[in-house]
């Protein structure tokens, strides 16, 4: 209690009334709120409290730790105690700080609301699938609906399994849990059956030419001999193609819709085409696959989707896919197209990360991609990440969003982790006849300096001199241990750091080292770990 009143400048009876009133503030938010608080919460709404400001504004890192101290005491007793101890903490409940929205377009909203998450399995989730998820997952929770997550692994070429668990557990890992999950690929009879509907209805057709003339008739807008094929033929041109008789590139099932048509995409878009490769889960059974407008269309239907915020880059095929729909007899999910957003100063391309991956220049975990592994081994907070995208909102006009506001977030999460002295390089000197060690790097002659609850020093030809004990404003805190040990700290340029520092108990968790940043001690045997930010 001393060092308070000292450090403060304050009398016994004002650390007296400081304290119960913090006490007080934490019991009514637990009472309130049943949960356990956060200091630096506390701390803040202190600081909105004119007479504690005057108090705390003294010396604001001692102030800190004031309320912490108190917090952590109020925080072990049970509700019950609480009420108790502080009966008046029962009648008026605590305005809380209301937090960002994400704020949606006004859509029809007529029953359950049921949104999905469409990722192709052929990279592991970055800060973008990140994005698209939570936008979805978020408008669902927000009606009391559903989210499924849907791999749509249609394309045997890039898909593998691997990337199926990658995403759904970067997905958990960020709080986006959905309530089902389901693959495209188990629905390739179902569509299968679609395709010769239509065939039999005359809105398709298998089509013979090679994919040259498909584009230079689709840029003419002239009809191709293949759409006056007859329902017959079709039908058992389509039945060899499911057989895989054909080789790819050979034949095309196509929609029949206009080539007339000012949009090109609806200008007879191709719905199924070969591929022979072998699919991580269906193995070789099938070798004709669906596109991406055909099963995406029919998939929603299936899983009675019925709302969906996608990339602007869809937005062409809205049309085609309203069009399938009409022909198919469904009503389709409302779809709301936003524009891309762009982060700057970081790799969060899916294409170019995979692309980087697959040459051997990085893992998927490189500290300098933004995939969600790497974020996690950076040490980033899920919750950090999760404001910045509804920082980021929903627009219709494309922008970019700085790198340095999800460091903020991360910044605020990170408030309250252990700090540990870090050291580039070290010295020994003796002080009060103890040996500690400190980075020379910095140290000015004459200068005063503040060793944390330790003692003041003037540094005066190359020895620390002890020069009293009290909290003085405005000398510099200098970072000191009395044993260190090595380790090495990968940067956010992949680079590497060795330095040293002070010999505690450590985890595989974040720490704030002094003197360099926040970090996240990634593996103890060798001791190794990665710089999160500043």
């Amino acid at each position: 209690m001393a060092n308070y009143t000292k450090d403060l400048k304050i009398t016994e009876k004002d650390l007296e009334k400081i304290t119960k009133e913090i006490e007080s503030l934490v019991a009514k938010y637990r009472i309130h709120f049943k949960e356990i608080q956060n200091p630096s919460k506390i701390f803040g709404v202190c600081m909105g409290s004119q007479d504690l400001k005057i108090y705390f504004a003294k010396n604001i890192k001692v102030a800190q730790e004031l309320c912490k101290e108190i917090t952590e005491k109020v925080n072990k007793l049970s509700i019950d105690e609480l009420q108790k101890q502080y009966p008046t903490c029962n009648e008026e409940k605590p305005k809380e700080k209301r937090e960002k929205k994400l704020e949606y377009p006004k859509l029809e909203i007529t029953g359950e609301v049921v949104t999905a998450y469409p990722p192709d399995p052929s990279k592991y989730p970055h800060i973008g699938h990140g994005y698209a998820s939570f936008i979805n997952y978020n408008f669902a929770k927000m009606h009391n609906g559903k989210f499924i997550l849907r791999f749509e692994d249609t394309n045997p070429t890039i898909v593998k399994k691997e990337y199926y668990d990658a995403i759904l557990n970067g997905l958990k890992w960020l709080g986006v849990v959905p309530d089902k999950v389901v693959n495209a690929s188990d629905y390739i009879e179902k569509l299968y059956d679609e395709t010769r509907k239509f065939i039999k209805d005359g809105n398709a057709y298998i089509c013979d030419c090679y994919a040259d003339v498909v584009k230079s008739n689709r840029q003419a807008r002239k009809e191709c001999k293949c759409r006056k094929k007859s329902i017959e033929q079709n039908l058992e041109e389509f039945e060899d193609l499911v057989k895989g008789k054909y080789e790819p590139g050979k034949k095309l099932v196509r929609l029949k819709l206009n080539m007339k048509s000012k949009r090109a995409e609806m200008r007879d878009p191709g719905i199924m085409r070969t591929i022979f490769d072998e699919h991580p889960l269906a193995g070789k059974k099938y070798k004709l696959w669906p596109s991406y407008v055909w099963q995406n269309t029919f998939l929603d239907h299936y899983n009675g989707v019925t709302h969906r915020f996608r990339s602007k880059e869809f937005e062409p095929w809205k049309p085609v896919q309203e069009e399938i729909a009409k022909l198919a007899g469904f009503k389709m999910a409302q779809i709301y197209e936003y524009a891309r957003v762009n982060i700057s100063g970081v790799k969060a391309s899916g294409r170019q990360i995979r692309e980087l991956v697959e040459k051997g220049e990085m893992d998927w975990d490189d500290p300098r991609l933004t995939t969600l592994l790497s974020l996690k081994r950076r040490g980033f907070i899920p919750n950090a990440i999760r404001e910045f995208i509804q920082k980021m909102g929903l627009s219709k006009t494309e922008s970019t969003a700085q790198w340095g506001v999800l460091e903020s977030f991360n910044r605020k999460e990170l408030a309250d982790v252990e700090k540990v002295a870090f050291f580039k390089s070290t010295k020994e000197f003796t002080v009060n006849k103890e040996k500690i060690y400190i980075d020379p790097t910095d140290l000015k002659e004459g200068t005063e300096y503040r060793l944390r609850h330790f003692c003041n020093v003037i540094y005066k030809s190359d020895k620390l001199e002890v020069c009293g004990n009290e909290i003085k404003k405005g000398i510099s805190i200098l970072p000191f241990a009395k044993e260190i040990k090595e380790i090495t700290v990968v940067m956010g340029d992949a680079s590497k750091v060795k330095g040293f520092i002070e010999v505690k108990p450590l985890k595989e968790t974040n720490y704030f080292f002094e003197g360099l940043g926040f970090v996240k001690v990634d593996s103890l045997k060798p001791l190794v770990a990665y710089f999160t930010h500043k």
